[in-house]
């Protein structure tokens, strides 16, 4: 698994956050994008270690090629570093 994409508006908030935060965790070289109806909250929330989340963070409604296009979009990121 190189990619995650969450939907966290069908989750109580405090158990998405907890559930991104142990992912970035256990998982640091994951990349994550999290489909939103609130991008702020998301877009600023960190990891349970006090770093950031580092996710993609997309307004909702996203549709698949643009999920797909910034999980391409990291990957070319980090073929390049």
């Amino acid at each position: 698994v190189r990619a995650l994409v969450v939907f966290p508006d069908d989750f109580p908030a405090h158990e998405a956050s907890a559930y991104l935060s142990l992912v970035r965790t256990r998982r640091a070289d994951l990349t994550i994008v999290v489909v939103t109806k609130e991008p702020p909250v998301y877009g600023a929330m960190k990891a349970t270690d006090g770093h950031p989340l580092n996710a993609t963070v997309l307004p909702r409604p996203a549709f698949g090629w643009t999920i797909l296009d910034a999980i391409r979009a990291t990957f070319e990121v980090q073929s390049k570093d």
